[in-house]
Formats: C-alpha cells, structure tokens, sequence
C-alpha cells in the first residue's frame, strides 16, 4: 500500500496541501481538470485500494481461475472478490504511472502519461 501513499504525497504537492486525510484525490481531481480517463483510473484504482486496505481477509497460494497466488477481499456488501497476484501488479504499476504522471503535470513537463500509452 505504500504507492498509495506516494500517489496522495504527489497530489498534496501538486495542490499545494499538507493536509493528510480522506478525500485527497478528490481535492486533486477538483483542482486540475485531468480528463475523464485519468479521472475513471484514479476511481479505478481507488476501489482495488479500498478492499485491499479494508477488506483483506485472505491470501490464497491459488485464486481465481489462473490459479495463481492472490488475495481475497470482502466488500461492503459481504461478497467476497479475489485479486490475483498478476492483477496486483498491474494494480502496482497503474500507481506508480498515476504518481509520475501526477508529478510531471505539476512540474510542468508536459500531458499526463496514461497507463496505455
């Protein structure tokens, strides 16, 4: 969970905060107007965040189909969904592209990088 909280860092530099809390992301998608894409991926990448981080009841040697390792993580609801260890790492890889994407608009390099480019 740790690229999480680079990406919040990112976004608290980018909009010139140092108040840690809920709803960063939102307070960032609010200042700067990114485009539907990146606002849809950071949502995106909000949900696998939250049942990662409050949801986690498992971790399995064999999920899904794949039958690779991975987690499994309740929802609100109590339905119980199963993350694999590949979908894990392209959670990882989507954060760390957000972050720099985030930190290259705020420095002025350029448009964001988006994880299908």
């Amino acid at each position: 969970m740790p690229r999480w909280g680079f990406l919040e860092t990112a976004m608290l530099d980018a909009i010139g905060e140092k108040r840690i809390g809920p709803g960063i992301s939102q307070r960032w998608l609010t200042t700067f107007d990114m485009g539907p894409e990146i606002k849809r991926e950071i949502k995106q990448l909000a949900r696998v965040r939250h049942l990662l981080a409050h949801g986690l009841c498992g971790v399995e040697g064999r999920v899904g189909l794949s039958g690779e390792p991975g987690v499994r993580c309740r929802r609100a609801n109590g339905s119980v969904i199963e993350i694999a260890l590949n979908e894990l790492e392209t959670f990882a890889q989507h954060l760390d592209l957000l972050r720099l994407s985030v930190d290259r608009h705020h420095r002025g390099l350029g448009r964001p990088i988006r994880s299908n480019d």
